[in-house]
């Protein structure tokens, strides 16, 4: 049975313990198996006598932001002569997928510690093959694939709840109208002018034909299925098959988001995260994976001890001043009327003639003449969520902050980005802070780390 985690923690949180990394390396006509000192699976394990040849070398230094990807060094293979041959194999695309564990352990207890695309060999001379890792998230700046109107125009992306977004006739026999590349569930179909018109929908086309002609754009209120952060980047993750990480806990506030041009997952992604104040990445292990910016709890997840940091290896290196004021702009209208009638409501009437609505505040900053005004353009689409993430940030950014750099004489801090730390350190004398990076080589006692506090 392979060791439990708790067992393989406690073995990796230990110095100068012998470490071996094992890199599986798939190619276009299979997969090869290398690792940083000799290593032979057991005859019980799961791919038993598996040879890892001792090829792999170099720093292997793995950084991770909250706020941004991932990066690996890249791979350097010793090349004896054996695998000269290898310049010839097609690796661009295909898995990569790191291993760590003790020499004299089962492979089936080695735990995955990063799963990666091969980007091709980056340089092949004598002595030496260099792998390059691919940007995982690099696939989600592909552009979203969708049909076209007859325009040549990409039918309009819309997820979740819009307002006012304009409806384009599609036929010119009938009048049958596109408003949605995906499937809708509701629609409020508008003159160009204000007053609700009649019309037959076709909910799982994102279209409906008018029950009479206009010259005017037609402009829609849709509601479509994909209503909260959660639900979006799910879509986004099913659009570009990549797994989600478990246990993601967002706001559930309704958003709103359209686009009548190219849009990339990366775009979706970011403007989901404007809106919940928070940030995504593709983890070590390839996953999607998404999280809000909070202050850190009262309980640390971690305690450092003013002898675990290098000597000298503390710095503050940067302070953040408080917010001024911040104003949320939310429940966009997605196309600006200048006239409307008057057979509409005081308020339709406003949200059409307004680009935005908008929800601002201040914290007390006297003590702060620098501190900065921020303004929020946001796919929330209520007053009330624009309200709540508006006191969120407020509280979040009401004080100063400082990061500070330290360097840990400390393994297996791979995974401490996001976690909660106390420092106890005469320099910040005890503050809870939280790890926004972390820069560490698997086989090296030394972790590099940035704590906000």
């Amino acid at each position: 049975m392979p060791i439990a985690d708790q067992q393989y923690q406690q073995w990796l949180s230990q110095p100068n313990q012998p470490r071996v990394v094992l890199a599986e390396l798939e190619h276009s006509a299979g997969t090869e198996y290398v690792s940083s000192r000799p290593y032979i699976s057991q005859p019980t394990d799961s791919a038993p006598n598996r040879i890892y040849d001792d090829l792999l070398q170099g720093e292997l230094e793995i950084s991770a932001r909250l706020d941004s990807q991932l990066e690996l060094g890249a791979l350097d293979l010793v090349d004896d002569g054996s695998i000269t041959h290898w310049v010839n194999r097609r690796w661009r695309g295909y898995t990569v997928v790191l291993k760590l564990g003790d020499p004299s352990w089962s492979l089936d207890d080695f735990r995955i510690i990063a799963r990666q695309i091969n980007s091709g060999i980056l340089d092949a001379r004598r002595g030496k093959i260099q792998l390059g890792i691919y940007d995982a998230a690099a696939q989600l700046q592909q552009e979203i694939q969708r049909p076209e109107l007859p325009s040549g125009q990409p039918v309009p992306l819309i997820l979740g709840r819009v307002f006012c977004a304009p409806a384009t006739r599609i036929s010119t026999s009938t009048l049958t109208y596109r408003v949605s590349w995906l499937p809708v569930t509701s629609l409020v179909v508008r003159d160009g002018n204000g007053p609700v018109i009649s019309h037959t929908a076709d909910y799982s086309s994102g279209q409906f034909v008018a029950s009479s002609y206009s010259p005017r754009t037609l402009m829609c209120e849709v509601v479509e299925p994909h209503q909260t952060p959660l639900q979006i980047v799910h879509w986004v993750a099913d659009q570009y098959s990549i797994p989600l990480a478990s246990g993601l806990n967002l706001p559930g506030y309704t958003l709103g988001l359209r686009y009548d041009g190219a849009v990339t997952g990366a775009q979706v992604l970011d403007d989901v995260c404007t809106a919940i104040g928070g940030h995504w990445k593709i983890n070590a292990l390839g996953e999607l994976t998404v999280s809000v910016f909070e202050l850190p709890g009262a309980e640390p997840d971690l305690i450092i001890d003013a002898d675990d940091i290098e000597f000298g290896q503390i710095a503050l290196t940067e302070t953040q001043e408080p917010l001024k004021t911040l104003t949320l702009n939310y429940a966009r209208n997605h196309n600006l009327i200048s006239e409307v009638a008057g057979s509409i409501t005081a308020t339709d009437a406003e949200r059409l003639m307004s680009e935005w609505l908008a929800v601002s505040g201040s914290n007390s900053a006297a003590d702060y003449p620098l501190a900065p005004d921020q303004s929020l353009d946001t796919a929330l689409q209520t007053q009330a969520h624009a309200l709540t993430e508006r006191n969120r940030r407020l509280q979040i950014k009401s004080t100063r902050h400082d990061v500070y750099r330290i360097t840990v004489l400390r393994p297996g801090l791979q995974d401490i980005v996001g976690q909660v730390v106390r420092m106890d350190h005469p320099r910040t004398a005890g503050r809870i802070g939280r790890v926004i990076s972390s820069r560490s080589n698997p086989l090296r006692d030394k972790t590099e780390l940035e704590i906000w506090y």
